[in-house]
């Protein structure tokens, strides 16, 4: 970029080329029981994996971490990728490698495979070229072009404050989720944060009883029922609201409970 900046000769480096590759830690227990599902002894804990990046939609696949990236891509040596939705098995191709019988613009089938695996082309997926090229042509939106304009991808020049006027509805996202959801999720599960719409139900209060029967249990016993954090318990046992699914499984857990201890 400094070259181009600067007028001079540009030169491609050769690891271009390689696709883009995502490196993802294992640190939620939703995820880790889905990937144990397609292969239990692989799947543990904290462990690193590698995900290609599709140019347009396609499964979402992962290998083990591998540091040689002669093995990100190649029919032979390539890593093995499985398909987190179906536990469908990948292997992308070389440019030139053409051992391939059938092709569509999703995948391609291999000419002879007693497996069954499933091939990638490397053209469907995203190099660092493409990923630095798109770095470099973003657009900058959260500031104007010197002239008062939106930015462009060839905007130069000192940006100016961009005045946000809050004019649609709002919509409120809590913070209110699973305690164990890291950035994983964001990759290899559709967990979201709760949306509150007005007017609705989906927060609510502990009434006093069942705050009563609570307060004699250890929040650690309650967060492993609820799946929910230290806050979000002791929030529930003051009196404040909560996410209606957490505050579901408390009044259940209370109603087993007499005097405090379970019936």
């Amino acid at each position: 970029m400094l070259r181009h900046h600067a007028g001079q000769k540009q030169g491609t480096p050769e690891w271009f080329k390689m696709p883009a590759m995502r490196k993802i830690a294992i640190t939620t227990p939703n995820v880790l029981a889905k990937l144990r599902l397609i292969d239990r002894e692989s799947a543990k804990p904290y462990n690193f994996v590698l995900s290609p990046v599709h140019i347009f939609e396609g499964p979402t696949l992962i290998a083990p971490f591998c540091e040689d990236r002669s093995r990100w891509i190649g029919l032979e040596n390539g890593l093995e990728y499985i398909s987190v939705e179906n536990g469908k098995r990948f292997r992308i191709c070389k440019p030139d490698e053409e051992e391939l019988l059938i092709w569509t613009p999703e995948f391609v089938w291999a000419r002879q495979s007693n497996t069954r695996l499933q091939y990638l082309f490397s053209t469907q997926l995203r190099d660092l070229d493409q990923v630095f090229r798109e770095y470099f042509q973003h657009p900058e939106f959260k500031s104007l072009a010197p002239d008062g304009a939106p930015c462009a991808s060839n905007t130069r020049g000192l940006l100016r404050r961009r005045p946000i006027e809050a004019t649609l509805r709002f919509r409120l996202i809590g913070k209110e989720i699973d305690r164990h959801v890291q950035d994983d999720v964001n990759v290899l599960s559709d967990i979201r944060p709760p949306e509150y719409q007005e007017g609705g139900s989906s927060s609510g209060v502990l009434d006093p009883i069942s705050i009563r029967k609570l307060q004699s249990q250890p929040i650690r016993r309650l967060m492993r029922i609820t799946r929910s954090g230290q806050h979000t318990i002791e929030r529930a046992l003051r009196g404040e609201r909560i996410q209606m699914r957490t505050l579901s499984k408390l009044m259940v857990f209370a109603k087993t409970l007499k005097d405090g201890f379970p019936r």
